[in-house]
């Protein structure tokens, strides 16, 4: 920035000289060279923030034996970038997906995964069906909530369905995946597994019967645990799911999912902003707006639903425009479209993924996890590209 000072400096000094200090052609070619010394200088800061907050952002291969050091998490932590790690395993590809904020204690961590289909009794006596079974090396915790990406194939059509942890006879479900073009994506914070991934559709769980459940310990089961009963067993049509013992329960009044609204992005590119959003009221200085969160929301609850609940709660502003049939949100926190450029706005994840249609159209299911994300590149910078 000094050598912009001086150029500048020296411009003003010589545009308010008199035409007679000088000759006029040498004042003309003086100013001239001044002018481009600070085009140039220009052009060197914009490309020096422009690579500084592309950097945010790395791309790396999963380490030969897995294990990604504390260290690499620290700086995750302190830069507040986005680290993605690619691996593969017997054929199958797999990504993780760490965001600094969502470090909670650096450490090391073994990302190496093994994935295959497994035909398995639910409830260790009846009729065998086919899961998903997905392995994790890590012994215990990660260093924070990630995305893990997988290739499931093309068997599976897109939707949600529910992961199971436990073994056949004692399985209780600990998340929601989402498959897209013959990728699960699935949250994970800690090794519970081997994780089964059941190939029913989670809108299907309702009237599908449920494997046999044992009483796991409430310290066990992490908070996107649901009650035993929501189980469902059979990869098969439901017509043909073997017979097991049903909960009479009642059905759920609730369900719990958990949501966070960040702008990460809209702080790495601050200088973008318009100049009245240029307020860490409206931008916090984190990129947090509203931390992860649980919530209770009705069963069939769309994403749109739990925004207004939350920012209801919270007192968030939020403003949006359509019908019923098709919501558009266009600001959060006095944070709108077009706030950082023309390609700004809001888009949504449910675990990791997003789905790229509106938030009044996606279904909610139990131990889902929204984020609400700020883009500055029309979706690039936060993974939303595709």
């Amino acid at each position: 920035m000094g050598s912009i000072g001086a150029a500048a400096r020296g411009l003003f000094y010589l545009q308010t000289r008199r035409p007679t200090d000088y000759g006029d052609d040498v004042l003309k070619k003086r100013v001239m060279a001044i002018w481009f010394a600070l085009l140039v200088a220009c052009t060197a800061v914009f490309a020096g923030c422009t690579a500084n907050t592309r950097s945010r952002t790395t791309v790396a291969s999963v380490p030969a034996n897995g294990v990604v050091r504390k260290a690499d998490f620290q700086r995750l932590q302190q830069s507040g970038g986005i680290a993605i790690y690619n691996g593969k395993s017997g054929g199958v590809s797999y990504s993780w997906t760490f965001v600094g904020p969502d470090i909670r204690k650096p450490a090391e961590a073994d990302l190496h995964i093994s994935y295959k289909p497994v035909t398995v009794s639910p409830n260790g006596t009846d009729t065998a069906q086919t899961y998903g079974q997905i392995t994790l090396e890590q012994k215990g915790s990660y260093p924070g909530a990630a995305s893990l990406r997988i290739t499931v194939g093309k068997g599976w059509a897109d939707g949600s369905y529910p992961f199971y942890a436990g073994k056949p006879g004692a399985l209780w479900q600990a998340g929601t995946a989402q498959v897209v073009n013959g990728a699960a994506t699935i949250r994970v914070s800690e090794n519970t597994g081997p994780y089964l991934l059941a190939q029913v559709q989670a809108d299907a769980v309702s009237s599908a019967a449920p494997p046999a459940v044992s009483s796991v310990p409430a310290s066990s089961v992490p908070a996107s645990s649901v009650p035993a009963s929501s189980v469902p067993a059979s990869s098969a049509p439901v017509s043909s799911a073997p017979k097991m013992p049903v909960s009479s329960a009642p059905a759920p009044q609730t369900i719990r999912v958990n949501i966070s609204i960040r702008c990460d992005t809209a702080v790495q590119n601050w200088s973008s902003l318009s100049a009245n959003k240029q307020d860490h009221r409206v931008v916090p200085a984190n990129g947090v707006i509203l931390p992860e969160t649980s919530m209770a929301v009705k069963p069939g609850a769309t994403v749109y639903d739990l925004l207004v609940s939350v920012c209801e709660k919270n007192g968030i502003q939020m403003e949006h425009k359509g019908s019923a049939a098709g919501e558009y949100i266009e600001g959060i926190n006095n944070l709108y479209e077009f706030d950082a450029g023309p390609l700004s706005g809001w888009d949504y994840a449910v675990n990791g993924t997003f789905p790229g249609y509106g938030v009044s159209q996606y279904t909610l299911k139990s131990g889902d996890t929204v984020l609400f994300a700020y883009t500055c590149d029309l979706g690039h910078d936060i993974g939303a590209a595709n």
